[in-house]
């Protein structure tokens, strides 16, 4: 059942629980939390069951799998059927509590199931079958939301099953050596030399496809950084198996259990921010503008009614001024409300205009914001260093704090740039003639 190793029920259960909050929008209710998350243990357990039983006469003939009870005769054959008889039985009880659109789709996974451990024995994609088994936790999670599988659902699934077959294949390389010898099939073994290129390609197929999921559910916000660390991850991935050694390979397989934390922290912060964003900015910015005023009348009177200043209410307009500047930067950009120098534009059809404004965000914004943030990261780092103040006496002593402003306006640029592409986007996709 794998108890001691949790990484396998925990890449089943991540995509699943992500596919729930899309079906629902929001946080869904606790009752489906609770049937998938213990049917997402129990089926990934009786996977595993099915998987020794079928493997039990080559499990001896492998370094990594010699010890395992049916292969060592600890446990008889028949006990091992009998255990995934029952934890079928248990997820079969918790199907009981859906809708009969979900029921039916459960008999599929079940089928999937208990065929992946045969296929390795005649064919080189058994990883393929797996990914299926794995992935069709997510259109019965829609199903049990919506009583429908849409296409948001299957472009997940497919998606889900490229990752997993990228993951499964770095698996597989960890016993590749073995699985040659006995005459088990797997995709390490069908891709051989060209193992890391096929991963690679299997891995952007699914970014691309999680990216359009985005794009298709109107995501706009922190999902795009969820998808930003999972290429990271995939980069680290690439770096742990460039010599395809075994312990490298089988530490990138157990690192994609933060691809799937990346995909639903980034659907569930998407969900839960793109609700009040927009108040989250403009409060602040309002409080700024006000503030902003305030102080700008007050050095007016002091100096020409009184003929006299204030060093920190001088700098206090200025520092003002480019704070409102920096966090308002984002907020423009996501309202479309910065300035901009319209000769033909204004004149130009709809789909013209979205495609000139996804050509300026990924050829001017998004570049200068990247260089913004890494030009302005040494400026920084030295101004907190000495922890800067006014060079004036009786300034601002806080100097470092304002200036770490400039990276993270750079940051918020950068996030609302993608999040106004993947919208951008969606807008040409659904103004196709």
């Amino acid at each position: 059942m794998r108890l001691d190793r949790p990484v396998g029920t925990l890449l089943l259960l991540w995509p699943t629980l992500a596919a729930l909050c899309m079906a629902a929008g929001a946080l869904p209710s606790w009752s489906l939390l609770l049937i998938f998350t213990l049917g997402t243990f129990a089926m990934r357990s009786a996977g595993c069951v099915i998987n020794d039983y079928a493997d039990r006469d080559v499990d001896g003939h492998v370094k990594r799998t010699k010890q395992r009870p049916l292969a060592t005769g600890a446990i008889p054959p028949r006990h091992a059927l009998w255990l995934f008889a029952g934890l079928v039985a248990f997820a079969g009880v918790l199907v009981l509590f859906l809708n009969r659109e979900t029921q039916l789709l459960a008999i599929g996974g079940l089928g999937l199931a208990i065929l992946y451990p045969f296929m390795k024995r005649w064919t080189h994609l058994p990883q393929v079958v797996l990914g299926g088994a794995f992935s069709w936790g997510i259109p019965m999670a829609w199903s049990a939301q919506q009583a429908s599988v849409p296409s948001e659902a299957w472009l997940m699934f497919v998606a889900s099953l490229l990752w997993i077959v990228a993951y499964d294949t770095e698996y597989a390389m960890v016993d590749r050596d073995d699985d040659v010898k006995i005459g088990v099939k797997s995709t390490a073994i069908l891709f051989g030399d060209l193992d890391r290129l096929m991963i690679g390609i299997l891995q952007v197929g699914a970014w691309l496809g999680f990216l359009l999921l985005g794009i298709e559910l109107g995501y706009q916000h922190l999902y795009y950084v969820g998808l930003g660390l999972m290429t990271l991850l995939f980069s680290y991935q690439h770096w742990l198996i460039r010599h395809r050694q075994r312990d490298g390979c089988f530490e990138a397989f157990r690192s994609n259990s933060w691809v799937g934390v990346c995909l639903l922290t980034g659907t569930r912060l998407e969900l839960l921010v793109s609700a009040w964003i927009g108040d989250w900015i403009t409060r602040p910015l309002r409080w700024l503008v006000l503030l902003m005023v305030i102080a700008t009348v007050v050095v007016v009177l002091l100096r020409y009614a009184f003929d006299t200043g204030a060093i920190f209410l001088q700098e206090s307009v200025m520092y003002l001024h480019g704070l409102f500047f920096m966090l308002a930067l984002g907020f423009g950009v996501a309202e479309d409300s910065h300035v901009r120098v319209d000769i033909l534009y204004s004149r130009l059809p709809t789909r013209r205009q979205h495609l000139i404004n996804l050509i300026g965000h990924w050829v001017f914004l998004l570049p200068v914001a990247v260089l913004i943030f890494t030009t302005s990261l040494p400026y920084v780092s030295a101004s907190w260093r000495v922890l800067e103040g006014s060079s004036e006496v009786g300034g601002i002593p806080g100097v470092f704090l304002l200036k770490t402003l400039l990276p993270i306006s750079a940051v918020l640029l950068i996030l609302q740039g993608i999040a106004s592409s993947a919208r951008l986007i969606r807008q040409l996709m659904d103004s196709r003639p």
